[in-house]
């Protein structure tokens, strides 16, 4: 009896289980940690969101630009299949052009006959040049030049030259 007594006695005087404290941390404890984990998961949806927002404009981005060079790549060969057929039909036109040419080089030369053309010159009242029309200029002797040193009397010897040139041009013409 004296054990029960004294388990009593002990029970007692243990105040320990009727300390809260303990127990209100701990429960405090676990609320912060339940909050600070809530807060983690929207940071991260909100991470998240905003990665799988970028993500998806960049693949958008990404993905114009590739659809945007795949139809320059597609417009380009068409071009050069056009440029080819072009090339290829103006040089079949080259071809006949040069075999028309060599035609009518031919008929032109056909038509340029000497005698032809002395009988024309006939008709139209040409005649051979005689031996007094010749005229033989001697270039043996070389080439000298006279430089007059005058004074420059200004605008008015300029305008007397115009003018002398001038008389000189339209005593030749009459």
């Amino acid at each position: 009896m004296e054990s029960a007594a004294r388990v009593r006695a002990e029970v007692g005087y243990d105040l320990s289980r009727f300390d809260r404290r303990l127990r209100v941390r701990d429960a405090v404890a676990d609320e912060m940690a339940v909050r600070s984990e809530k807060r983690e998961k929207t940071v991260k949806e909100t991470v998240r969101k905003k990665t799988a927002a970028r993500i998806s404009a960049f693949a958008v981005m990404g993905f114009l630009l590739i659809v945007g060079l795949q139809m320059l790549s597609v417009w380009s060969g068409m071009s050069l299949h056009t440029v080819s057929a072009e090339s290829a039909a103006l040089k079949s036109e080259l071809t006949k052009l040069k075999a028309e040419e060599t035609a009518l080089r031919s008929q032109y030369e056909k038509k340029l006959n000497l005698k032809d053309i002395e009988r024309r010159a006939e008709e139209l009242g040409m005649s051979r040049q005689q031996g007094g029309q010749i005229v033989y200029i001697d270039l043996s002797v070389p080439d000298h030049a006279i430089i007059f040193d005058k004074k420059d009397e200004g605008s008015s010897d300029f305008l007397k030259g115009i003018g002398d040139a001038f008389g000189k041009i339209m005593e030749y013409i009459n």
